[in-house]
């Protein structure tokens, strides 16, 4: 009988926080796998800049699926030096549904990150905190059960 070889951790536990490997620059890539929880209120993505990691984050990406009477939104800003600044909530469509699988790319591009989800464009975010290698952490809280977590 030969070896089977079983995951380690299929699900990473949530909260999630991970550094970032040489920071951010064009061309790199975070994916994300998830199942949001059968009775997911909000997911929040946050690209952040360490050390100071309650003073700079350059994307919280922010997935209201039910939160305070708002519905199948996400909301992206960014905060610097403390202070949030204008908040973006335009969306083509809304592609996370609780219990269902989503995957999600988020790719730095010179000018904005670009995020695609289950293989389709969804939108862009321009940056707002330069430069871009001092965005060093990834952070993930909410109602979702993470599958994958990866760079590239």
């Amino acid at each position: 009988m030969g070896h089977q070889k079983t995951p380690v951790d299929l699900k990473k536990p949530v909260p999630f926080t991970t550094s970032i490997s040489g920071g951010i620059f064009p061309g790199k890539m975070i994916f994300i796998s998830g199942v949001p929880n059968p009775d997911a209120k909000r997911i929040t993505i946050n690209l952040r800049c360490a050390p100071k990691v309650e003073s700079n984050i350059a994307l919280t990406f922010d997935i209201r699926l039910q939160w305070y009477g708002e519905s199948n939104v996400v909301v992206r800003n960014s905060m610097r030096n403390g202070w949030w600044m204008l908040e973006e909530r335009h969306t083509p469509y809304f592609p996370f549904m609780p219990n269902a699988n989503f995957d999600m790319i988020i790719m730095a591009e010179q000018h904005q990150f670009k995020i695609a989800v289950n293989n389709q464009y969804l939108l862009g975010f321009r940056h707002r905190v330069q430069p871009l290698n001092r965005i060093n952490t990834l952070q993930i809280t909410g109602d979702v059960g993470l599958t994958q977590v990866r760079f590239q």
